[in-house]
């Protein structure tokens, strides 16, 4: 698929309606979210027959992406709010509407994931734009703890530069 196709589809995603500060929920804008998923398929692992798994998935972009690129998605996220958003992104985005989008969602503290749950929830690629820390110091760096622990082959995250001593 065509960068401009992605951006295209993923700029109908529904963003948050009233994002909680307190969980840093920030909407991953399409220009951004298509550009990382391109990138992935396109200069990397690629998406089609892999399995995925979205850490703090929030409205879904960066999963319901994967999902259009031909990947199956678990999309985690702690918020009920942002997970009913991320169900009917996924139902919207749909481009083939004969077939559904191949994505699950589970609510789940991402930071309290126990051993045995990491273990099962194994996939080929986790992609997180995670809380980059303003609110609790260091929060992405455990999401990346967590995410390494799943992944078998490659982590993709996004982090804020200004927030890491240089």
């Amino acid at each position: 698929m065509k960068l401009k196709d992605l951006q295209s589809l993923l700029k109908d995603c529904k963003p948050f309606e009233d994002p909680k500060v307190e969980l840093e929920q920030y909407t991953t804008r399409p220009h951004i979210a298509s550009h990382i998923l391109h990138a992935i398929d396109n200069s990397y692992e690629g998406f089609v027959g892999t399995t995925v798994v979205d850490l703090g998935c929030g409205c879904g972009a960066l999963g319901v992406g994967a999902a259009i690129l031909g990947a199956h998605v678990l999309g985690i996220d702690i918020d009920e709010d942002a997970l009913a958003i991320a169900q009917e992104n996924r139902e919207e985005m749909n481009p083939w509407e004969d077939e559904a989008l191949s994505i699950d969602f589970v609510r789940a503290n991402v930071l309290e994931l126990s051993p045995g749950m990491r273990d099962r929830l194994k996939a080929d690629v986790v992609i997180t734009n995670p809380p980059f820390g303003t609110r609790a110091k260091g929060v992405d760096m455990e999401f990346l703890r967590v995410a390494s622990g799943i992944a078998t082959s490659a982590v993709y995250s996004l982090h804020k530069v200004s927030h890491r001593d240089t």
